[in-house]
């Protein structure tokens, strides 16, 4: 984009400022720009519709990310929805394991309760041996006795039988009672792990998506910008062309420029040092011109060709003299542009612009600062110029003003 906006500006301020060079000189660079810039003009209209394809590849990839990052958010908002219901569940859990607590105790003890009264079978059991059986009917004593005594075993048999099965039915009660309690809390907990590890993950990719997502809107909003900038950028450059197309087309044969009548003007002084936070605005009536040497053409003075007018002055200089800047601030253009050769460009601030054209060697570079005075140039007749000299402009806000009008010549 750089270079293209580089190469843009190149051939637009060549387009605006070549029609001040003389006649055939004039017509053979025009011809050669027209032919040349329609070639630069196709670069640009490429680089449009390469634009224009990154552009839509971005807001594909822009709408798939935000499709994604609307996936995550509902994931984030299920997850969050049964973290809530598990937090439900972990009250009610509480009170299930209260509750078993509770039966837990009340099963304890009744297991108790029956071992102490299986404790107390066994013991009156004990004490009557198989001997006691024996001596029952040894001793021939009555049969109803024998009858109820016997009864009276098989009862305590029986009974520690019974309460033998009801211990071991209490015992498995209170071990699935345990056993569900530590399941209940083992769920719960491996459950919680997992939803806040789901939160933590899609918390990352929630946060990745939304950074892509922002990123992908910050170069979308510049591609519009820098696409919007080229198309208006190549709407002019195209009107240029087709004006410059026109004008070769009236030019039927080179016409040798004519004298204005005006008295020329000889310059003498060059511009003194300023201080680099001086306005430039404050400067007006105080600048000196750049050379010195001879002003044969004025600002606004009328060019052969029909309707064109010089947007700057000439100064004729002889080879080798110093330009120097008028005033203080910062190269910004510094290099051989086809019809004015080596040409830089100084920017004063609050959007005014000095320009020196046709130099035989440039002495600063773009992105110096330079002060009024300082040499930034060497006069010559780059560029297919016919006679050595210095074309000089200033501007404000890109249009061209007379320089005269700020400057004083002794």
């Amino acid at each position: 984009m750089a270079l293209i906006t580089r190469k843009l500006l190149k051939v637009i301020i060549s387009l605006q400022l070549i029609i001040w060079l003389p006649a055939p000189t004039r017509l053979y660079a025009e011809s050669k720009t027209v032919q040349g810039n329609q070639k630069q003009l196709q670069d640009v209209q490429t680089h449009i519709k390469s634009l224009q394809k990154e552009l839509t590849d971005k807001e594909a990839t822009k709408s798939k990310t935000a499709n994604t990052l609307r996936d995550i958010e509902h994931l984030i908002s299920s997850i969050q929805h049964k973290i809530l219901h598990l937090k439900q569940q972990q009250s009610e859990i509480s009170n299930e394991s209260a509750r078993l607590q509770r039966s837990s105790e009340l099963l304890r003890s009744e297991m108790l309760a029956k071992q102490i009264q299986l404790g107390k079978l066994l013991y009156f059991q004990n004490l009557i041996s198989k001997s006691d059986y024996l001596s029952l009917f040894l001793k021939q004593r009555n049969p109803d006795e024998i009858t109820r005594k016997l009864y009276y075993y098989r009862y305590l048999a029986q009974s520690r039988s019974a309460h033998i099965d009801e211990l071991r039915n209490l015992h498995e009660q209170l071990a699935n009672l345990i056993l569900n309690q530590a399941s209940q809390r083992d769920n719960f907990q491996r459950s919680q792990q997992e939803y806040f590890e789901q939160m933590q993950l899609l918390a990352t990719e929630k946060a990745k998506h939304a950074d892509l997502l922002t990123t992908l809107s910050r170069e979308t909003d510049q591609k519009h910008k820098t696409l919007s900038r080229l198309k208006q950028d190549e709407q002019h450059l195209a009107d240029l062309i087709k004006r410059l197309n026109r004008q070769l087309v009236q030019k039927k044969t080179v016409v040798p420029e004519k004298s204005s009548g005006t008295v020329i003007l000889h310059n003498s002084q060059l511009p003194s040092a300023t201080a680099r936070n001086n306005s430039f605005a404050s400067l007006k009536g105080k600048l000196r011109l750049p050379v010195r040497g001879e002003l044969i053409n004025r600002f606004g003075s009328p060019r052969e060709g029909g309707g064109i007018k010089w947007n700057g002055l000439f100064i004729r200089a002889a080879d080798g003299n110093e330009v120097k800047a008028i005033a203080g601030g910062q190269v910004v253009f510094a290099e051989w542009i086809r019809g004015f050769g080596n040409f830089i460009i100084l920017d004063h601030g609050n959007d005014y612009m000095s320009l020196y054209g046709h130099n035989d060697t440039l002495t600063k570079r773009a992105g110096e600062k330079v002060r009024g005075g300082d040499t930034i140039a060497v006069v010559g007749n780059s560029g297919g110029n016919s006679q050595s000299g210095l074309y000089f402009e200033l501007r404000h806000k890109g249009k061209p003003f007379d320089p005269l009008t700020w400057i004083s010549i002794k």
